[in-house]
């Protein structure tokens, strides 16, 4: 060292001179080739960033692995997040298909306002043709569209595709007709039955507050295109109900005659009620007298 240089140069050439050293040893580490090193006391910027380096760093330094337990730990994590979040994403699902279901309802909705408009009568139940859902002139109106038919959580709606039924098997639409009213004892619905003149717009008192389709019982019945209120049976699989479905939560999506939907639980279309029984029949009256089985009686 030069005697004749100060202090502050000599620190200074010291510090220059690690700097240095340490740059050599961790480029050696990291497999890289050398580079310039300034000879200042900046420490030397990385040349070399590819993962093969990085995995040699690791290996350097003597990272410990992970032990058992934490990976144990890590994995019962993921298990509870898994189980909170499962749930959320079915009904999140369910949730999708309830609103491809109304969907499906509100075109229906407008292929009965346009079938009024041409007609001035509701249509009539008749013979089910598959096709064409409660009548041919109403299946036309729809252009034929049979998916449209098919509540996307029904049970039965893979067997039946728009381009064909799946190995000619006859399975039944999932919506419903208000054929009935509140009983088929009282033919107050939307279908005063096979040779009787059909109804008339006209005799709608309150369209707004009257029942035309809606998600009809988890069967492939024929007979479970239309609904009763007030009516089911016993069978080998237990109670069969002709209302309303209860496959979106417990409820189902109602049309009614003026075009909007509403969604509500079983008990919102089935109770015992003057203001519920009402929304069945055109005369916007209750008829206590017409009523049979109470479903709410029944599972």
């Amino acid at each position: 060292m030069n005697p004749n240089a100060s202090p502050r140069k000599a620190f200074g050439a010291r510090q220059s001179s690690r700097a240095v050293t340490r740059a050599e040893e961790w480029q050696a580490a990291e497999g890289c080739l050398p580079v310039p090193v300034p000879q200042t006391g900046r420490a030397p910027e990385r040349s070399c960033g590819t993962h093969l380096s990085a995995l040699q760093w690791l290996h350097h330094e003597n990272r410990p692995a992970f032990t058992l337990i934490e990976l144990l730990v890590v994995i019962a994590i993921i298990a509870i997040l898994s189980g909170l979040l499962l749930p959320a994403l079915s009904r999140a699902k369910e949730k999708a298909k309830a609103v491809n279901c109304v969907s499906n309802l509100r075109q229906i909705g407008l292929a009965q306002t346009l079938y009024l408009c041409d007609h001035h009568v509701y249509p009539i139940h008749g013979t089910q043709s598959k096709t064409h859902p409660w009548s041919a002139a109403f299946g036309n109106t729809m252009g034929g569209v049979r998916q449209v038919y098919v509540c996307p959580s029904y049970r039965h709606a893979l067997n039946w595709t728009n381009s064909a039924i799946a190995f000619g098997e006859i399975v039944s639409v999932s919506y419903a007709y208000n054929l009935f009213g509140c009983s088929m004892s009282s033919m107050l619905g939307l279908d005063n039955g096979l040779g009787f003149p059909q109804v008339k717009d006209t005799e709608i008192v309150a369209p707004s507050d009257m029942i035309a389709y809606g998600d009809g019982p988890e069967s492939r019945d024929l007979c479970f295109t239309l609904f009763d209120p007030t009516f089911g049976w016993e069978d080998a699989g237990g109670f069969v109900s002709w209302g309303p479905s209860r496959r979106h939560n417990r409820g189902a999506n109602v049309l009614f005659c003026d075009g909007h939907i509403e969604y509500g639980k079983y008990r919102k279309w089935v109770e015992h009620r003057d203001d519920v029984m009402s929304r069945w029949n055109r005369d916007h009256q209750s008829h206590r007298e017409f009523w049979n089985m109470n479903l709410l009686d029944y599972p």
